[in-house]
């Protein structure tokens, strides 16, 4: 309460100051309504989803906007499709699907370090066009997978051993996430306002021309940026024949495949 009683008070501070020259009484009063909102983003005295509703319900209270004002953004489609890319992120996530697909492909393609990473590359890659959520693909996913398989291999940075295979893993896996979030409409919520913007020129983007143009220099990217950073930021050791054995064993504690995944 302390928390929400700052960022109130702030805001109430900033809201009963005259407005500067220049500023209409309506904008400095959203300007107050938009800072609070953000202080309580930032500081969190309730979750997320409560503070931007209350901005919302204090820009409609004090008549700054009105209710079609204030709500017109959820008449567009980029909210719906952030809240579904978390929806469909938990959804890979809790039913072990994105953790089955990585460890198919590490067993398959793992045997040495160049391709153990491209097996965590392509398989992010993969995932990208049905999570669009790269915060989720890649740190929810890909990330405790790439440490674990690090990990096993004797790579650890509490104890030093950081460049011999978990540096490069974990920097070209970083490298590469940026290139399969361009590659799809789908791939990252903010794809979708690009397409918006583009629209509103009169240029029409749909998916599967999005992803034409991102397939080529997105397939070049994740083909050469393992082998670039292979060459300037090689790792000390280069097989890794446990790994596959380990994405294997995980697999099989997974249990077979079911309709829920």
């Amino acid at each position: 309460m302390k928390d929400l009683a700052i960022c109130i008070g702030l805001g109430v501070a900033l809201y009963l100051c005259p407005h500067p020259a220049g500023v209409t009484p309506k904008a400095w009063k959203l300007l107050a309504i938009f800072t609070t909102t953000i202080a309580g983003i930032i500081t969190t005295p309730l979750p997320l989803g409560a503070v931007a509703m209350l901005g919302l319900g204090g820009a409609m209270l004090t008549k700054t906007l009105t209710f079609a004002e204030a709500f017109s953004a959820f008449a567009t489609e980029i909210p719906w499709l952030i809240a579904i890319a978390y929806w469909l992120a938990g959804g890979f996530i809790k039913s072990g699907l994105g953790n089955r697909i990585a460890y198919s492909m590490v067993a398959a393609f793992g045997k040495t370090t160049l391709g153990l990473t491209y097996s965590l590359v392509m398989g992010e890659a993969v995932l990208s066009p049905a999570i669009p959520s790269v915060a989720a693909r890649a740190g929810g996913i890909f990330f405790p997978l790439a440490k674990a398989l690090c990990l096993a291999c004797g790579s650890d940075p509490d104890k030093g051993t950081a460049k011999k295979m978990g540096a490069y893993v974990m920097k070209t896996c970083f490298q590469t996430t940026t290139v399969s979030s361009a590659m799809f409409i789908t791939a990252m919520a903010a794809n979708p306002l690009a397409v918006n913007l583009a629209a509103a020129e009169g240029i029409n983007i749909s998916w599967g021309l999005w992803a034409m143009a991102g397939l080529v220099p997105g397939l070049i990217c994740l083909t050469t940026v393992p082998l670039i950073l292979y060459a300037l930021y090689p790792p000390e050791t280069k097989d890794t024949p446990d790994a596959p054995a380990a994405a294997k064993k995980e697999l099989e504690k997974l249990g077979p495949m079911s309709r829920y995944c």
